[in-house]
């Protein structure tokens, strides 16, 4: 395995220039840079925007850092065959479906005293403790636990086991 580390433009780059399967819309590329740019002239968005929502950290540290990464990581596949029976997390008196329902839990986690966003922790998690974590209010349990179980060991270990001073150089 190389130890260079490819940043996400070139990483990008890369998967769309050697898969079949995956390729970069570069006109949908344009336009959403378009898009975005306007609304940043507006001020109807702006870099630090993402903190308005309840579920997102508030600070700038390395604990928000490992929030964001790790929600990232789990960031995937959360339709419901039923429409009216989907995965569902109540966090605070609100109940949260999609992506939000993945971020509730892992509050609901940290608030529970749960290294959840520790990769030391969940680089060595079961599967049983990612089902307390993810553990649904609704009938609907979280899809494709197993495979969020082999992402969050695949990326913990990566984190764990690779130098900082390593990324630094390679950037």
């Amino acid at each position: 395995m190389s130890k260079a580390v490819l940043l996400p433009r070139a990483g990008g780059k890369l998967i769309a220039q050697h898969s079949k399967d995956v390729s970069i819309n570069t006109e949908g590329v344009k336009k959403l840079a378009a898009m975005l740019l306007e609304k940043a002239k507006k001020r109807e968005f702006f870099i630090g925007s993402w903190r308005d929502h309840t579920l997102n950290p508030k600070t700038s540290d390395e604990k928000a850092i490992n929030w964001i990464f790790l929600c990232d990581t789990l960031n995937f596949s959360f339709w419901s065959k039923d429409e009216n029976n989907k995965f569902m997390v109540r966090y605070k008196g609100k109940e949260y479906t999609g992506y939000w329902s993945l971020c509730a839990a892992i509050n609901r986690a940290i608030d529970e005293g749960t290294p959840i966003t520790d990769p030391n922790y969940y680089s060595k998690m079961t599967m049983d403790q990612l089902k307390h974590v993810m553990r649904s209010d609704s009938a609907q349990q979280m899809p494709l636990l197993e495979e969020r179980l082999c992402v969050v060991h695949e990326a913990g270990k990566v984190l764990v086991e690779v130098d900082p001073e390593e990324w630094l150089v390679s950037l």
